[in-house]
């Protein structure tokens, strides 16, 4: 189930940070699908029970940040925190 749909914006500046801070349980992102769009790319999170994700988005100058804080990135069995 696909849980957060990260709206178009530009390619040439997008950047995705996954923070975890140590007291929360972290929510895992399974998957990760990037799909080009007339404007720029959509990001889309899975995670394994659709579970909601918390995205703080914000803009520096030409680059989206995503924050998405209490998420841990496990693709293809591996593990990564951030």
């Amino acid at each position: 189930m696909k849980s957060q749909l990260l709206t178009s914006f530009l390619l040439a500046g997008a950047v995705i940070l996954i923070s975890q801070p140590v007291f929360a349980q972290a929510i895992e992102v399974t998957k990760v699908e990037v799909n080009p769009t007339e404007n720029g790319i959509e990001i889309i999170l899975e995670t394994p029970a659709g579970e909601q994700l918390q995205v703080l988005p914000r803009i520096d100058g030409n680059t989206y940040i995503a924050d998405i804080p209490n998420t841990q990135l496990r693709l293809q069995g591996k593990l990564m925190d951030t």
